[in-house]
């Protein structure tokens, strides 16, 4: 049973939930007043990564300090973290359904915990342009690779359960 495709997804899932949550692909890239921190910081430039916001010089491409870490950083571990119980729930179907379900509400809430570090970034700095990149695309991945665990574990269940039907 551990051999299923619906294990496959979840262990891809967990897969790309660590890599993101440990990398420094970059969300976001904003541009911030230069009249308004000339005197706090050195650049004028952060990066919103999916590990920790930072500020850095655009011209020489160098980190030069380290803002906060990223609450999205925190999802993704327990993305992780349910991916991994889901897996190794595999006898029993139900609680794998439901931790699946649990794992598409964090998926869900990915969004709203960026929207949080960048509020907080635009709390604290202004902000003259943000510009999301292509990474920050990359959860709808975790997203599609969830719904098809899921609907691999409802048919197996469905299945099991029909085969109790016919005994």
């Amino acid at each position: 049973m551990i051999q299923r495709r619906q294990n496959l997804y979840l262990a891809l899932m967990v897969i790309l939930s660590l890599i993101l949550s440990f990398s420094s692909y970059t969300i976001a890239e904003l541009e911030l007043d230069k009249g308004e921190i000339a005197n706090q910081v050195i650049s004028n430039h952060l990066q919103m990564d999916y590990s920790s916001n930072h500020l850095y010089n655009k011209k020489e491409q160098v980190s030069t300090s380290v803002i906060s870490t990223a609450k999205v950083q925190y999802i993704l571990w327990c993305i992780a973290l349910l991916g991994l119980i889901s897996i190794m729930s595999f006898k029993n179907l139900k609680r794998q359904i439901t931790y699946c379900s649990f794992n598409f509400a964090f998926i869900l809430f990915l969004p709203v915990f960026f929207y949080l570090d960048y509020a907080l970034v635009s709390e604290t700095y202004q902000i003259t342009k943000t510009e999301l990149l292509g990474t920050a695309l990359i959860p709808i991945a975790l997203l599609l690779l969830n719904i098809l665990a899921t609907s691999g574990v409802v048919k197996d269940y469905n299945l099991l359960k029909s085969m109790d039907r016919i005994r």
